[in-house]
């Protein structure tokens, strides 16, 4: 085949792959986002913890662990920062490939097998993106007032992440100087 020449199975297959792996890494960065808050609640219950046991009188190893507490909140604010820029980033590419490929056609008739077997083989499994919006009323969380179901719907979890990864490390920065102060 000449280089230059356009092979729309290839492309296709391409595409697919590409759409595939967008999905997994979307998937990856939300669960390695989740295990890092679980983390980062540990630690800085262990350094209140060890910052409570520890004398008064040894204030420099107190206010050391508070700088370490705050230094890694600091990571944490930058971390989560990147990520929601790459989920952002991978979201804009996701929704570009899904209209190349057809599948915003292909939802429509989701659970009409016959028309994704027609257009997919049998044992290939086309991930979607796993943002997908279900009106407030119809979900799970129908028991709570529309107010709130509408207020917590539109929502952006990885900022609110995000502001407390910022108030740690504040809250770490004002304790070391009121130790360092006091």
């Amino acid at each position: 085949m000449i280089p230059n020449q356009v092979n729309p199975e290839n492309d296709l297959e391409i595409l697919l792959t590409e759409y595939r792996e967008l999905c997994q890494d979307w998937r990856q960065r939300d669960k390695y986002l989740l295990d890092k808050l679980g983390v980062a609640g540990i630690l800085f219950a262990l350094i209140g913890i060890a910052v409570g046991a520890i004398p008064p009188a040894h204030s420099v190893i107190r206010i050391g662990l508070l700088l370490v507490g705050a230094f890694f909140s600091l990571l944490l604010c930058l971390s989560v920062t990147k990520d929601i820029l790459y989920q952002d980033g991978t979201q804009k590419v996701l929704s570009r490939l899904a209209l190349k490929l057809g599948i915003p056609q292909l939802t429509l008739g989701l659970f009409n097998q016959t028309e994704i077997a027609t257009i997919f083989s049998s044992d290939e499994n086309l991930e979607f993106l796993r943002k997908i919006k279900i009106r407030a009323g119809q979900s799970t969380v129908s028991f709570l007032p529309k107010w709130a179901r509408n207020w917590a719907q539109a929502q952006r979890t990885l900022i609110w992440i995000l502001f407390f990864y910022i108030l740690s490390f504040l809250v770490f920065i004002a304790a070391a100087i009121i130790l360092l102060v006091g």
